[in-house]
């Protein structure tokens, strides 16, 4: 009797193995093929995102008070309020005495006390007929008229005034409007530079121009605190012409 032997051949075992290892692969690949898919089908990322890091700075923060509301609104200034301070500002020179010039057509104020009026002589920078006042805790000014022969603007007559003495005017100009009048003002404020030839004096001009004329009025003021010339200031906005009929 023939004996039937059942050990495999060595060609069989290797078609098992073959076999085996292809399933594994196809698995593999689907498996790949099937994630992949899932990949592409989420939405992409391209921003960073920042909350990922900062995200619990929110709890952090949310207890620290507010910054406080600053009030940038102008306030209001009612017109009462400008009256108000107009007539304060009326009154410094309401009450004081009143110089009119009938002829040459002008008035002018100053201070009841503190000031003396001279019309007897001619003070520095004034001229013949025109008032001058001293103030009795010290400096003075002096009104003149002159006649304007070179039609000068008034820088120009100022400067001519003063270039046999400093080459022209020295100090700076300033224009201005006083009572509705242009003005030209000049200062020379050399109170900071003393020497022994000089006393180093504010000086001050202020020139209206009418008619081919120029009115001046002039104050020099020397060793005197400031209140002097604030009050020599509000003397020349009292200045005005007048019409006599």
């Amino acid at each position: 009797m023939q004996k039937i032997n059942f050990m495999q051949s060595p060609k069989n075992s290797n078609l098992k193995i073959y076999i085996f290892i292809a399933i594994c692969m196809v698995v593999i690949i689907g498996m790949w093929l099937y994630t992949l898919k899932l990949n592409l089908s989420k939405p992409s990322k391209s921003t960073f995102d920042w909350s990922e890091i900062f995200g619990g700075w929110g709890d952090a923060v949310k207890d620290v008070p507010p910054m406080p509301q600053l009030n940038t609104t102008t306030p209001e200034v009612s017109d009462e309020l400008i009256n108000e301070l107009a007539d304060k500002l009326k009154d410094v020179t309401k009450d004081w005495e009143v110089y009119i010039d009938e002829e040459l057509g002008f008035e002018i104020k100053y201070p009841n006390e503190g000031v003396e009026i001279i019309l007897d002589d001619v003070i520095e920078r004034g001229t013949i007929g025109s008032p001058s006042f001293k103030f009795v805790d010290g400096g003075h000014f002096a009104l003149g008229v002159y006649d304007n022969e070179n039609n000068f603007t008034p820088r120009e007559w100022l400067d001519n005034e003063y270039m046999s003495y400093s080459s022209g005017w020295y100090g700076e100009y300033n224009d201005e409007i006083i009572n509705g009048l242009s003005v030209v003002r000049a200062i020379a404020d050399e109170r900071n530079f003393k020497t022994v030839s000089s006393q180093g004096c504010y000086i001050e001009w202020v020139i209206f121009q009418k008619d081919n004329k120029f009115y001046t009025i002039a104050g020099e003021f020397c060793d005197v605190n400031q209140n002097i010339i604030e009050v020599f200031n509000q003397t020349v906005s009292t200045f005005k012409f007048i019409y006599i009929e």
